[in-house]
């Protein structure tokens, strides 16, 4: 349906649903993420879009709209950035760092420049600094790592859906060990020493990759822990929104093997 409809409608967006297994091993390779947020940031621009989307992405949990807002920042050449504070926005956006950027969602410092690849962007971009004010901006080939295009500004938006900072962080990763603690405690008491173990490891494992400054992997699992209210996708759409329903039945049962999923899992 969406492939249909984009060919009339440019304005036409994709949100797919997370398939609980799937997405869990694409985190890294980001084919479900990547027209998720496109799609959100698409809503929250204010602009004319038709979402075409499943009830198992509606089932989907959100952060509300004004948590993922605040991961929008816009970077336009004469800025003055200082680079620490930078580093900070994109690991709070979920950016992975790393020694040099070819897929999206990544980044990389080398001196006064940083490269950046948004998944919102087809192709990456490299911010040139002439002490901490921003001299250029331009697009560059992730495959040989040279400059193209130039641009004055570009905005840069969440590699996730919903955006961490160090008290959200901190409140979180507390809220996940006392949970553990609590389960350890149980089991223990039940004799079951090899879940015990099990549990304590996997959270001291995860609170420890959350530490080291890359939290996309690991909090989009445990998103409950770093946001109070969790909404829909529909809670994003104006309330002026048309909605239509294609295939009524079949939506009901998809629905209810959605949560059924969720609920053995």
């Amino acid at each position: 349906l969406y492939e249909e409809l984009s060919f009339f409608d440019e304005n036409a967006l994709y949100f797919p649903g997370k398939d609980l297994l799937f997405f869990q091993s694409d985190i890294r390779g980001n084919a479900i993420t990547i027209p998720r947020v496109r799609t959100l940031q698409g809503i929250l621009q204010g602009g004319p879009v038709t979402v075409v989307t499943t009830i198992s992405a509606v089932m989907n949990r959100l952060p509300e709209p004004s948590v993922l807002e605040q991961g929008f920042h816009e970077l336009k050449v004469g800025d003055r950035v200082d680079l620490v504070d930078l580093r900070k926005l994109l690991s709070a956006d979920g950016y992975e760092p790393v020694q040099e950027v070819s897929e999206q969602g990544e980044y990389a410092v080398r001196g006064g420049i940083v490269d950046i690849f948004p998944l919102t962007e087809d192709y990456p971009l490299r911010i040139e600094f002439w002490d901490d004010e921003i001299d250029s901006i331009k697009y560059f080939d992730a495959g040989t790592q040279r400059s193209t295009e130039n641009i004055q500004s570009f905005t840069l938006t969440p590699a996730m859906e919903f955006v961490l900072d160090s008290k959200a962080v901190l409140k979180g990763t507390a809220a996940m060990k006392s949970d553990a603690d609590h389960l350890y405690e149980v089991y223990r008491k039940e004799m079951k020493t090899e879940e015990a173990h099990r549990i304590r490891t996997t959270i001291d494992e995860v609170i420890e990759k959350i530490d080291t400054g890359w939290i996309r992997q690991e909090a989009e699992v445990y998103l409950p822990y770093f946001t109070e209210k969790l909404v829909s996708v529909l809670d994003y759409l104006p309330e002026d929104t048309l909605v239509f329903l294609d295939e009524g039945r079949h939506i009901d049962e998809a629905a209810k093997m959605t949560e059924l999923e969720f609920t053995d899992s």
